[in-house]
């Protein structure tokens, strides 16, 4: 039908036809979406190829094209208002939802502000009353009279709890504007729940009714297309019967044209009918598709409107509890504050308290300092016996050890020997048995001695006295040097304390604190100090191996002195800017570190010298050492000999077990064979019987 339609319009706007009014547009764009493209435009091009091979008819049918042009113009403004129509219902709805959405945020609005007001007027005359409560508390403290003051206490009660009414008023109003709120929310909800039901009903019956129209217009004008088609049959069954009373001679050929036509059209009819079928099922599907994919759009906003109030619900809740934890939160920061005011109390109580204790656990330990100096000097005269017998206990197991070794070592020896000379056939080299590892022990045991006559001697100090002026100058110089690079070794409590003192008294102490921090304790830690100095000046112009091992193995940066600058520190008018020219700030403080190190090296050395006698002296390398040199005697090959031996001998041992079972096998077999040949001889002898 819509092809047919198609075909409609176009002869409309063939030559033979007059145009009366314009195409009407909208239901021709309506009804053109639910025509297959493809088949509608081969339709099309065919009849119309077809049309042009049939004569025109020269009669007028205005009339006739009037009529489907009024249906065709009557069903688009039909169609027109039902589309309107739902709009409208459409827009109204959500007029109505914007309208009611703005008046509930004007009316919460001023809820709020109204609320707010309450609140601040409230707070206002709390502030008020607790005031004056907590001034009458003042006056309270201040009454003597028992009676006046239980009176005073009743009315501090009713004051309070008129204050406490007042809060819970507040309170109570509060929650009932909550309520009022929920209630409110709720009603929204319901509200927009029935404007959904009612949109949604209006889509349905809105969709319905344009099915019904688009069904009853698509009738109405097929009815009148079939009309068309009557009065058409009509008017050439006029034309054919005029023609057969004029042409009588030439009637047969016509009635063979006419039936060939005829069939031509019903051939037409029926294909048209067909494609009209399809492109009816097909719009139809069409539609049934429109039709889900509207209503699953339905369910989604029907979900998130689910969705969006159970959001809100939780987010009220969420408030809800924020607001109890911040009241926890205050409450529990106040017990807080309290307790810290009362544990400060407490530990003031306590510092005066210590303070004193303090005081007299001093002057305890001033008492027990001088019984534990004397204590320690009775205990170095214990030291230094109990180290000459743990020495010479030392002496007894180290000879003890060695001889014991030795023994070792000759059986060793003699079985090396016999190995050698009675297996190997080679002629034995007993080896050498050096007397330096035996020299070991009297030299250590000299530079004890030594040690300990110079410990022995009282430290006295004495009136240094320099032979030249250059030294002095240049001990000068490297105290300089060290007070400028090691400062911050300086006590900041002593730095505030000789502020007011001369400069020179303040390089002095600056220097005892330094040197404190460094260990140097006398004239000669110092000259050692500048010998350090002058080590490194030499290194960097030389760059020298051995300069190197002496620093500590420190990696020093070889620079390009010239002999001028090596010579700024041997120079009596040398200054400490000229060092400091020559050496990098890093250099000096490494410097002296590696120096600090090496005299509590040395000084933990001569403390163990002092009360270890001979057993401290030795080091654990010498100790182990000298043992290993001992092993060592017995050289490497020799061990190599005898692992070869021991392989040697245990394979020639196993081939020999192995020729002893094969021996015992073959008795065993020749045993076997005696007897079988002794057995056949048996069979044989009784056959023959």
């Amino acid at each position: 039908r819509i092809n047919f339609i198609k075909i409609l319009q176009n002869k409309m706007e063939d030559e033979d036809f007059v145009e009366t009014g314009p195409a009407l547009p909208h239901l021709f764009g309506v009804v053109s979406t639910a025509v297959l493209e493809d088949r509608s435009t081969s339709l099309i091009e065919s009849l119309a190829k077809r049309k042009r091979n049939v004569k025109p008819i020269n009669e007028s049918y205005s009339d006739d094209k009037e009529s489907i042009r009024r249906r065709l113009k009557d069903s688009d403004h039909v169609i027109s208002e039902l589309l309107r129509d739902g709009r409208e219902l459409i827009q109204d709805i959500r007029v109505a939802n914007d309208k009611r959405e703005v008046e509930r945020r004007l009316k919460e609005a001023e809820i709020r502000e109204e609320l707010l007001d309450r609140l601040q007027t409230e707070s206002v005359e709390a502030i008020a009353k607790f005031e004056s409560i907590s001034e009458k508390w003042a006056e309270l403290k201040e009454l003597k009279d028992p009676m006046s003051i239980n009176d005073e206490l009743e009315l501090q009660k009713e004051r309070i709890k008129d204050l406490m009414k007042q809060k819970d008023i507040i309170i109570a109003e509060c929650r009932d504007e909550l309520k009022l709120a929920d209630a409110r929310y709720t009603k929204d909800l319901h509200k927009q729940a029935g404007d959904i039901h009612s949109l949604v009903e209006r889509v349905d019956s809105q969709i319905e009714i344009m099915k019904r129209s688009f069904k009853e217009h698509l009738d109405l004008l097929e009815n009148t297309i079939e009309e068309e088609r009557h009065t058409l049959r009509s008017v050439a069954s006029k034309k054919w019967d005029d023609l057969y009373t004029r042409r009588a001679v030439n009637e047969r050929i016509k009635m063979k044209q006419e039936k060939e036509r005829s069939e031509f059209y019903r051939n037409e009819i029926d294909r048209i009918e067909q494609e009209h079928i399809e492109i009816t099922r097909a719009t139809r599907i069409r539609l049934e598709q429109d039709n889900q994919a509207l209503e699953i759009e339905l369910q989604k906003v029907k979900t998130n409107t689910t969705l969006n109030s159970e959001k809100l619900d939780y987010n009220f809740q969420v408030l809800k509890k924020r607001e109890d934890e911040n009241l926890m939160v205050r409450n529990a920061q106040k017990r807080r504050l309290t307790k810290l005011n009362e544990t400060i109390f407490v530990l003031r109580r306590k510092i005066k308290d210590v303070q004193m204790s303090c005081l007299i656990e001093t002057e305890k330990l001033s008492s027990d300092i001088v019984k534990l100096r004397a204590n320690i000097s009775h205990m170095t005269t214990k030291v230094n016996t109990f180290a000459e017998v743990n020495d010479r206990k030392y002496q007894s197991v180290w000879e003890m050890n060695k001889d014991e070794c030795l023994n070792v070592l000759k059986s060793v020896l003699e079985i090396d020997k016999n190995l050698v000379e009675q297996h190997l056939g080679l002629k034995w080299q007993a080896p050498v048995i050096p007397d330096e590892y035996t020299q070991k022990l009297p030299e250590k045991r000299e530079l004890l001695r030594n040690d300990t006559s110079s410990g022995q001697s009282p430290n006295s100090l004495s009136i240094v006295s320099f032979d030249d002026s250059n030294e002095c100058n240049q001990i000068i110089n490297t105290l300089q040097v060290v007070m400028k690079q090691a400062g911050f070794l300086i006590d900041k409590t002593a730095i505030k304390l000789i502020e007011k003192y001369a400069e020179e008294e303040k390089n002095v102490v600056c220097l005892d604190n330094v040197f404190n921090a460094l260990g140097v304790s006398n004239w000669e830690d110092l000259r050692k100090l500048k010998e350090r100095f002058e080590e490194i000046m030499k290194c960097r112009q030389y760059g020298l191996n051995d300069a190197s091992s002496k620093t500590d193995d420190s990696i020093l940066p070889r620079s390009d002195c010239s002999d001028e600058q090596l010579k700024a520190l041997e120079e009596p008018d040398a200054s400490e800017s000229e060092i400091s020219s020559i050496l990098v700030p890093s250099e000096k403080l490494r410097t002296l570190k590696n120096f600090s190190q090496q005299l509590v090296s040395s000084e933990t050395i001569a403390t163990q010298c002092k009360y270890g006698g001979l057993s401290r002296t030795l080091l654990t390398r010498e100790v182990k050492d000298y043992w290993s040199n001992i092993k060592q005697l017995f050289a490497e090959d020799r061990v190599k000999v005898w692992d070869t031996m021991e392989n040697n001998l245990t394979h020639y041992l196993k081939v020999l077990k192995e020729r002893k079972s094969l021996d015992e096998e073959c008795d065993f077999l020749r045993k076997q064979n005696m007897e079988l040949n002794h057995l056949m001889q048996k069979l044989q002898n009784s056959k023959i019987d």
